[in-house]
Order: C-alpha cells, then structure tokens, then sequence
C-alpha cells in the first residue's frame, strides 16, 4: 500500500522520488536531513568550488542578499520579472533573509560540521532504499554536475540510470518545469504499487 510519495527537489538542483510503501523510517530520515540532502553523497565535503564560492558571495552580500539575483544567476532561462518578483516577495526585509543566509552554512563541507551526521544518515538510508527511486538533475548545474547524478542513482539500489534533464541550471523547475512534471507524472504511472 501506498503511504507516501516524496519528491525531493532540492534547490531544485535534483529530483529524488522515492515511493515509499511502508518504510516509514526511511521516510522520517529524508525528511530530518530534508535540508541536507543537497549536498548529494557526499556529506562532509563541499559539493563543488562554485558552491563554496556562493556561500562565500551570501556572507559576503549578507542583508542585502536577492533571492531573485540568484535563483536568476543559477537558472539557463530568462525568468520574467513576476516570477523573479515572487521569489523577493518572502523577504521584503533584511530579518526576513536569515534563513536564507543561514542555508549556506547548514551544508555539511567538512566532516565534523554539526549537520554531517544527519546527512550522512541520510545517505546510508538511501542505500538501502530497495522501491522504486528516480533521479533527475540538470546538465548545466554549476554545483551539481552529472556525476553528482550517476553516484547518487548509483547509491540508491531502487534507482535506474540517473537523468539527466537537457537546458537547465540548478533551478529544474524554473528552465524545464514542464519536462520535469511530466517525468515525475510518466515514472508514477509506470511505477506498480505492490
């Protein structure tokens, strides 16, 4: 039977979904490292020298951070001004920002950062995972490449070959938003729930 159906799409940079039939554990563990999973597979070290240069640009830029200016700058399309418009609504002051600041330095880069033990849970459940998982993640990614891609399918015994989504950046659903739900939508289908 059915109990959940998680689509993990953090920062959208990959699309993990796992049909999670009666593993509730398996479940409780996504979703306390939910905020770690970015990093992928590798908890402990940084994804990428890009990313350590974004956390570097967030210290730096510190309030007068713009969501928008990013999720632009990590994205292969031209987003209209509405929808870089919604992504500064939910700041509208410097207060408003902390947790998007504080994101950078929950990423696990170093082995005894305090996040580097739920991320590392994490990855250990997902090795396990024997249902049905897809891995989508885009081919223009400066943080995450293809190779974040195969080793996270490779890690997931449930997983097929990792997909790699064709003209996108980090942001999956701003540059291939269509694709992306029609895939998640098609892997549902074809996936049995027994």
């Amino acid at each position: 039977m059915l109990l959940e159906v998680v689509v993990a799409i953090e920062q959208v940079v990959l699309a993990v979904v796992l049909v999670l039939y009666r593993d509730r554990h398996l479940f409780e563990t996504l979703r306390e490292g939910r905020s770690r999973l970015n990093t992928g597979v590798g908890a402990g070290r940084a994804p990428s020298p890009d990313w350590l240069r974004f956390r570097e640009l967030v210290r730096r830029v510190g309030p007068e951070l713009s969501p928008s200016r990013i999720v632009q700058g990590a994205s292969v399309s031209t987003l209209s001004a509405d929808v870089l418009r919604a992504y500064d609504a939910p700041f509208p002051v410097a207060e408003a920002k902390a947790g998007a600041r504080a994101f950078p330095e929950l990423v696990p880069t170093e082995l005894d950062h305090p996040s580097a033990a739920a991320m590392l849970r994490v990855r250990d459940a997902l090795g396990h995972w024997q249902k049905p998982a897809l891995v989508l993640f885009s081919d223009s990614d400066r943080v995450f490449s293809p190779a974040n891609a195969e080793r996270l399918a490779a890690r997931i015994p449930g997983a097929g070959a990792a997909e790699i989504v064709s003209g996108a950046g980090h942001f999956l659903q701003e540059d291939r938003g269509d694709q992306v739900a029609e895939r998640i939508v098609r892997f549902l289908a074809e996936t049995p729930l027994a």
